[in-house]
């Protein structure tokens, strides 16, 4: 029997074929970013809250990033080191021929990222961790917080209650849907920048969508749970988990 890893081998190419079908060799390349994504990036990079201080040139990671679309939209707007991981080895390798190498794509999973700790300006997980295994989703998180010394985009399905589903082109996987928001603040050193909760009723395709905002009241009643999509993005800082010491406590003794 497989493992979920090698499934997942499997299914990266698989799903970047159903991504690229009915598009000539190529073409794919110039397949527009989510509107979403273009979003939150334009606002976050135009306004240089994430430029590195000694230079324009920010180091950028995508976990899960499939055609590179994504990827592709900060290199030919920003100039940026991009890097995509992939667990298909087969559909790396196509991926950096297909980009001329001018984006670097690599073979791995997200809970062993191959990456020094502090080495990317920016981590981003864009529908992914509902593939993650439920065994391997604590140290995909921490994966993400090591290798990033800045800031982590996440976009995934976060119903207000978590629950798992089967994946509906494999019946042997299964998807987990839940918010990873708290999970990632409760670590004491990340700072929510930006926060959106909202679902597509219907699109043509990823480029003419619809995005319907939820308000908080709309979201928790759990009629959207089945499509709710949620994007944050959050600041690491080992600065905002206080250093203390014993005498900073009021010591209560045992009588």
């Amino acid at each position: 029997m497989k493992s979920k890893k090698e499934i997942f081998k499997i299914e990266s190419l698989q799903y970047f074929n159903r991504a690229v079908q009915g598009l000539k060799d190529g073409e794919y390349l110039e397949q527009k970013a989510h509107p979403d994504f273009t979003e939150i990036i334009n606002q976050y990079f135009n306004d240089s809250r994430l430029t590195t201080h000694d230079s324009n040139m920010l180091r950028v990671l995508d976990v899960g990033c499939g055609t590179g679309k994504n990827l592709h939209f900060i290199y030919k707007n920003f100039n940026s080191e991009c890097f995509g991981i992939e667990p298909s080895s087969e559909l790396t390798e196509k991926l950096n021929r297909d980009f001329d190498n001018k984006i670097q794509f690599i073979t791995g999973t997200s809970d062993e990222l191959p990456f020094d700790d502090n080495s990317f300006d920016l981590v981003i997980c864009w529908s992914t961790l509902h593939w993650v295994h439920r065994n391997l989703i604590l140290q995909s998180l921490g994966e993400i917080l090591r290798v990033t010394k800045k800031y982590i985009l996440i976009m995934d399905f976060c119903p207000s209650k978590p629950y798992r589903t089967e994946y509906m082109h494999d019946k042997n996987i299964e998807t987990y849907k839940i918010d990873y928001k708290n999970i990632l603040m409760n670590t004491g050193i990340c700072k929510l920048l930006d926060e959106k909760i909202y679902y597509h009723p219907s699109w043509k395709d990823d480029t003419e969508r619809n995005v319907i905002s939820l308000k908080k009241e709309e979201y928790e009643s759990g009629v959207y749970d089945w499509v709710v999509r949620k994007r944050i993005l959050l600041e690491k800082d080992f600065e905002l988990l206080p250093v203390k010491i014993s005498n900073d406590f009021q010591v209560i003794e045992n009588k």
